[in-house]
């Protein structure tokens, strides 16, 4: 079955995935934290802002853009990415707010900050797939490769703690 499913419906999706992390990393950085950590948040909340922007700039141009408007996609495709959405949402509003709730140590902060990059990563690419403006798909490539760097720096910061 074909589902209507607008870009515009997606992209805001993905501004409230990286306004999640915003908070996440604010709330993060509110703690006494190792420094190498706390220059590695600080340097990840501002390129989730930037995600953030280009994002509502994106949003601007797709709804001037027919070729952008409505995406037909198949049930399991929008389920999927419904599911995405709502995971990386509810785990930053739920599990993110025990997590800042709790004490922790830099470890388990920095496994937070990999699992919302993690799921930011799958979400986008599962948007690549149901996207048709090939600006667009390259934008959100860079917003990947981004968030694949974000990955590799937190993995490499838990290794040297």
């Amino acid at each position: 079955m074909k589902i209507t499913l607008s870009t515009e419906e997606l992209i805001l999706i993905a501004v409230k995935i990286e306004e999640n992390g915003i908070n996440f990393y604010k709330s993060l950085l509110n703690r006494k934290l190792n420094l190498k950590l706390r220059n590695l948040l600080d340097y990840l909340l501002k390129e989730e802002e930037k995600h953030k922007i280009s994002f509502k700039e994106l949003l601007l141009l797709t709804t001037q853009k027919s070729e952008d408007q409505l995406l037909y996609t198949n049930e399991e495709s929008i389920n999927y990415l419904y599911s995405l959405a709502d995971s990386i949402i509810f785990n930053m509003n739920d599990k993110g707010a025990n997590l800042l709730n709790l004490s922790f140590t830099d470890i388990q902060g920095i496994e937070g900050a990999m699992i919302l990059e993690k799921e930011s990563i799958l979400f986008y690419q599962e948007l690549l797939n149901n996207i048709r403006s090939e600006a667009t798909k390259q934008l959100i490539n860079e917003i990947i490769n981004q968030e694949k760097e974000h990955l590799v720096k937190l993995v490499n910061l838990r290794s040297e703690l």
